[in-house]
């Protein structure tokens, strides 16, 4: 409970600060490309928002950038489970092939 205090005080003073409401308040020092928007119209606030980047750096929720290897390594293990379930339920249909070729198959088509 007491860290989970001191975890919601850091946000707080990060976040809910006297700076956030300045214009071009940067959320994250590392990425000064995710301010605050500064009041505007619906309209402008919208293509504000479509000028940011699609894909968000771990820094931003506070995390390593280490974080992106890992997701992107556990994306990978879980894609290739499922393409061992897949090719292991298969019923092998003749083809012929080991299952060493049919999941080098597999792999190379996604990639």
């Amino acid at each position: 409970e007491r860290q989970d205090r001191r975890l919601l005080m850091v946000l707080l003073a990060d976040y809910y600060c006297e700076g956030a409401l300045e214009d071009d308040h940067a959320m994250n020092s590392e990425h000064p490309e995710f301010a605050v928007a500064p009041p505007a119209s619906h309209e402008a606030t919208l293509e504000y928002i479509q000028k940011l980047p699609q894909v968000v750096p771990p820094g931003i929720y506070g995390f390593h950038e280490n974080a992106n290897l890992t997701r992107e390594q556990n994306e990978t293990y879980a894609l290739m489970e499922s393409l061992l379930l897949t090719v292991g339920q298969s019923s092998g249909g003749g083809s012929g092939q080991s299952m060493e070729e049919l999941i080098g198959g597999g792999a190379g088509d996604i990639i």
